[in-house]
């Protein structure tokens, strides 16, 4: 899947995520596709690859895709991870974008689900957006240089 972000895009995303770690208490939070691209990266846990915790962390999801349809079901749209010291939160924001939360074992599920929802709202807003965009043909190819007036003035003869 091919995504282009405008800065502004982007920005808006990380502000997200931003909001999403002071209102959570989360350490980290990661937006990914599915094979483990890494959109946005907030917070940091000291000594952890974040390329190959993108990476593991899609191919985690894509696994639990397929037990999903085992049994079933289109997917699963929530993850949960318990460890010792950290958790891992994954959902899935747009068909193609995950969302990747490692929190702290003394931050509570709740609040983490909870934020990871509200934050999961505002980027699909924009990752929808994104996506749409996509499909948009940007020109029918190269404009050859004896066509260029004719291109620059098209639409304002076409509206006369």
């Amino acid at each position: 899947m091919d995504l282009i972000i405008y800065r502004e895009e982007q920005f808006q995303i990380d502000e997200i995520l931003k909001n999403f770690l002071k209102n959570s208490g989360a350490k980290t939070v990661l937006l990914i596709t599915p094979s483990g691209f890494t959109i946005s990266k907030q917070g940091n846990i000291p000594g952890v690859n974040i390329e190959s915790l993108a990476v593991l962390s899609a191919g985690t999801f894509a696994s639990t895709r397929e037990i999903a349809r085992l049994i079933g079901e289109d997917e699963f749209t929530v993850l949960f991870h318990q460890g010792k010291r950290y958790n891992i939160h994954f959902s899935l924001v747009v068909k193609d974008v995950i969302f990747v939360a490692i929190f702290e074992n003394t931050t509570t599920i709740g609040m983490v689900r909870l934020f990871a929802r509200e934050a999961a709202r505002a980027l699909e807003k924009i990752l929808l957006e994104v996506k749409r965009r996509r499909k948009i043909p940007i020109s029918e190819g190269p404009v050859k240089p004896e066509n260029i007036e004719r291109e620059i003035f098209k639409e304002e003869k076409e509206d006369k």
